[in-house]
């Protein structure tokens, strides 16, 4: 068998003080990976019942899974499903020497939303409830305009 590669490990999740465990969830291979390695993201949970976990950290790669969700997991503690939570999570990515990332930070939590780095480059950002997810949207809309950012909806499906 094959390890898994964790690409993503989150040293300060934005709910430390609630987890008491820690699971991961797969990405899919990476294609400079030798065939069968997985990629992983090490996510920080609260475990509610066994195999039963709230997700305590904002996820940085996987699609459809926000802070807050109750998810249930399978062999070796990685997610198999999930039951959505009511948080909606957004992503920056801030180009090279762009300088910005403190001020965003600012303005993203006056609104509301907390936020937890993966990079200097890379911010995930938690909402809660759909209303403060669009004024987020919006703001970090306004900044991709401008050149400042690029971002991305945590979603693929719609939640509204």
């Amino acid at each position: 068998m094959i390890e898994p590669k964790f690409i993503a490990i989150h040293a300060d999740p934005v709910w430390r003080d609630r987890s008491d465990f820690i699971i991961g969830i797969d990405l899919g291979p990476a294609s400079e990976d030798p065939p069968g390695q997985a990629t992983r993201e090490q996510l920080w949970a609260r475990e509610v019942s066994r195999g039963t976990f709230e997700i305590c950290c904002i996820p940085f790669h996987p699609y459809d899974l926000p802070l807050g969700d109750i998810v249930e997991t399978k062999e070796h503690s990685i997610v198999r499903r999930v039951v959505w939570g009511g948080h909606y999570t957004l992503r920056a990515f801030f180009p090279p020497q762009s300088g910005l990332q403190s001020e965003v930070e600012r303005e993203l939590r006056r609104h509301g939303a907390l936020v937890e780095w993966a990079s200097s480059r890379l911010v995930g950002i938690d909402v809660d409830g759909a209303r403060l997810a669009d004024v987020v949207a919006n703001y970090l809309a306004g900044l991709e305009t401008d050149g400042h950012l690029h971002w991305e909806s945590g979603y693929t499906v719609d939640h509204n």
